[in-house]
């Protein structure tokens, strides 16, 4: 007893420092130092906690995993219609930089290119068929929804209750941190990703191991490694996610030894065809190493864009001590409650182990360019969140988790007016090159608009672009962009 009093000490003291560190943060963006840093001392400390608890606790008994089909397929329906009502307005936006290139590979049947450093043939496979930009942007909705599904299907294997599994769902859904995966046509590649692996955890965990088991993790893992790079980590994310369902290790082993099978001969034929081992990079610095082990957290702890963080300034003050209080609150109860340390833990290192492969050019900017890199950390972050919560009182638990639900649901539709902007200068940008008659292009293009508010426009992409607004193939030439007109370089 005394020893647990000691460890809710700790964390209630740490709790409070990274408030008030937090609160400073809020007040002046300069003190960021400072909330990193209680937030390493106060992780250092709740880590310490749970392992202790998870040591000297009991194997928690996993909840019955029977679903009723028809609950499982209203369920579907809600958070794919949840999905269209949210995105909706990105529907019509069109392609954006990259996306003119990838079309138009797709379109070429360029599906495995060696010259090419990125090797995604399932994603370019799916728009060589659908073609139609409003078809793309559909197809990124429809996952974004089956991935929110998939969220809860995975925290009742966490065994959170189902009313609690339907909340990380939803959390899951509104998060406005995945904006730029969602709504950038280009994002297919990490979303489509995540719902390959999510859907291979939820296979892992189900009670039962068996031969169709292992044929859908084998089949899933390669499918997402033919998705993106990045699903070399499947293997650990599924050994987490056992570890958060409190699956017998024995019964985890095949599963997870099935999926680091399968990327390794993955990287055998890579290598073997002619493809970079992987994409490149810079060496590990402290400064990236830190970067790793913070950003994705603060992206995920106050998922904002920087231009609504500024019209909205109590935000950061009310996250600033939200996290810290649900965090200390819940690990003074660990020790009695193994099953939530085990879930917060596994939900923590998921988050960590989802960008290890991007280690050394892990980047995520205060206008979100790059947050497409936690979408699947978004997932184990959304159920970590109802673990956090589960000891609190029923109406505090719905009163916590509604008001973020319908807070990031209103940030997550105000988030996609970049990239509604973002298309309105592609089109001007457009519209100028073709009303100037320039009969040239292929070449290098100078003061393209990179992106609006972190929505990309023409960081790449362009010349694929004009090909697609001109009946003849341009001649070569150079061209620069004013803000109104192009010029020809001589």
């Amino acid at each position: 007893m005394a020893l647990r009093n000691r460890a809710a000490a700790a964390a209630a003291i740490a709790g409070i420092w990274t408030g008030y560190n937090g609160l400073l943060y809020a007040a002046d963006a300069t003190k960021r130092y400072r909330i990193e840093a209680a937030w390493f001392l106060l992780s250092a400390i709740l880590i310490v906690i749970a392992i202790d608890a998870i040591a000297r606790g009991s194997q928690p008994a996993p909840r019955s995993q029977s679903s009723n089909p028809r609950k499982l397929i209203i369920g579907l329906a809600i958070f794919l219609i949840g999905a269209a009502a949210l995105y909706f307005p990105i529907l019509p936006i069109g392609l954006l930089s990259d996306d003119f290139t990838l079309l138009a590979r797709a379109e070429s049947g360029a599906l495995a290119d060696p010259a090419w450093e990125f090797l995604r043939p399932l994603p370019l496979l799916l728009w060589r068929i659908l073609k139609a930009p409003i078809a793309l942007h559909a197809l990124n909705i429809v996952l974004h929804g089956l991935n929110a599904w998939l969220t809860a299907m995975v925290a009742t294997r966490f065994g959170l209750r189902r009313i609690a599994a339907l909340l990380a769902g939803l959390v899951f859904l509104a998060m406005p941190s995945s904006v730029e995966a969602v709504a950038w046509a280009a994002g297919v590649f990490d979303v489509l990703m995540v719902t390959l692996i999510l859907g291979a955890c939820v296979a892992t965990t189900s009670m039962a191991n068996g031969a169709k088991q292992f044929a859908a993790i084998a089949a899933l893992t390669a499918a997402a490694l033919a998705t993106k790079e990045t699903a070399v980590i499947t293997p650990a994310i599924l050994l987490i996610a056992s570890l958060g369902a409190s699956k017998n290790l024995k019964n985890a082993a095949w599963p997870v030894a099935i999926s680091a099978g399968v990327v390794a001969a993955y990287l055998a034929i890579r290598i073997a065809a002619g493809f970079s081992s992987a994409p490149p990079s810079a060496d590990m610095s402290g400064y990236m190493l830190k970067e790793v082990l913070s950003r994705p957290f603060a992206t995920l702890g106050l998922p904002f864009h920087a231009e609504l963080l500024k019209s909205h300034g109590w935000i950061p003050y009310v996250f600033a001590l939200l996290w810290p209080l649900l965090f200390a609150m819940s690990a003074s109860q660990w020790r009695s409650d193994r099953a939530t340390a085990i879930r917060v833990l596994a939900g923590s290192t998921w988050i960590l182990a989802s960008v290890l492969p991007l280690a050394t050019m892990l980047f995520i900017a205060d206008d979100l360019q790059g947050s497409r890199y936690v979408y699947l950390g978004s997932a184990a972050f959304s159920i970590m969140l109802l673990a956090l919560i589960a000891n609190l009182d029923q109406t505090v638990q719905m009163l916590i988790v509604i008001s973020l639900i319908a807070l990031f649901a209103v940030a997550t539709h105000s988030h996609q007016s970049a990239w509604i902007a973002a298309a309105h200068e592609r089109d001007r940008v457009l519209a100028a090159f073709r009303d100037g008659r320039i009969d040239c292009a292929n070449g290098e293009v100078r003061g393209l608009p990179d992106h609006v508010q972190g929505a990309y426009v023409f960081r790449n992409g362009f010349n694929d672009a004009v090909r697609r607004i001109t009946s003849s193939t341009p001649a070569t030439c150079d061209l620069a962009w004013d803000g109104e007109r192009f010029t020809v370089v001589r």
